[in-house]
């Protein structure tokens, strides 16, 4: 069972490319071979992929990325310190395979800082849950004290579309994030930016630009208690002091199915920063508007 509702605003492939004295993340691919930079796996801009050569046999195309933290105490703010990686979800994004109309099975595999194994989380996605090549997959707990991950992406494909030769699998962006798991209001809302403009000609004719359209959502949140607005790790109060409206976040609401969530599911950027508003007593409240990035 899959975790509830909830928001990943700190990635730790991101962070992978951020050399602080804090903490040091390193990214690695174990099985296939790297053809174009893996660290654009940490970049907003999809279209500007990592490419990999699979490990392929005649039914299989396999590539592994091994993530671990090489130094501890990463301190977010002087009221949140996470000593390892704590993550409860991983998005795929603007994925290109050979050929994504079978199915997609991710392993993904934590360990801590003594090389105890925590566990693991497996997924299969087939044709009719990817949707624009993006896949959204939370787990089913928040997993803490995680020192090494490693993801294992295997499609599955049959001998006439796996011929001899490279096996490339381009990724927009990788995320393995921290997870604040929330309760949303009702009533949010989802509509498109209009990416396209219309100019006139001097005899006055239109003429169009189209671009693609963008998810636009809106999220209210008024049951937030003190522990979740300034508590330890993933806390409203360090959501807002990580992320501004320069910063992506992962924003995935409350759903039925693992199909429903790859269209209800957001990765963008915030219109405005965050705001927490106190109500009475211990409560809060706050709101975020995201608008998806492509």
């Amino acid at each position: 069972m899959p975790l509830g509702p909830g928001i990943s605003y700190r990635d730790w492939v991101y962070l992978s490319t951020q050399d602080t004295s804090d903490t040091v993340v390193d990214l690695t691919v174990t099985t296939g071979s790297e053809l174009i930079d893996i660290n654009n796996l940490t970049t907003p801009r999809l279209k500007e992929v990592a490419r990999v050569d699979a490990s392929s046999t005649e039914l299989l195309n396999t590539v592994v990325f091994r993530l671990e933290m090489t130094t501890q105490n990463f301190t977010v703010n002087e009221h949140s310190r996470e000593d390892y990686m704590s993550i409860g979800v991983l998005a795929l994004l603007n994925m290109s395979a050979n050929l994504i109309s079978s199915e997609i099975e991710i392993t993904v595999k934590f360990w801590d800082s003594s090389d105890s194994y925590l566990g693991q989380e497996v997924r299969i996605f087939d044709s009719n849950t990817i949707l624009r090549k993006d896949i959204l997959f939370v787990f089913s707990e928040i997993y803490t004290g995680v020192k090494v991950v490693t993801v294992r992406i295997e499609e599955t494909v049959s001998p006439a579309q796996n011929p001899t030769g490279e096996h490339p699998m381009d990724f927009g962006r990788l995320w393995i994030g921290n997870y604040l798991e929330e309760c949303f209001d009702g009533g949010w809302d989802m509509g498109h930016v209009d990416g396209g403009k219309e100019s006139l000609s001097i005899g006055n004719d239109s003429h169009l630009s189209p671009k693609p359209n963008r998810k636009q959502m809106h999220f209210d949140f008024t049951d937030i208690d003190e522990s979740r607005a300034f508590g330890s790790g993933a806390t409203w109060f360090d959501l807002s002091t990580t992320v501004s409206t320069d910063s992506d976040i992962v924003v995935l609401p409350r759903v039925e199915t693992d199909t429903e969530l790859q269209y209800l599911g957001i990765y963008g950027k915030l219109k405005r920063p965050v705001k927490i508003t106190h109500q009475a007593g211990p409560n809060f409240k706050s709101s975020l508007d995201v608008v998806e990035l492509i």
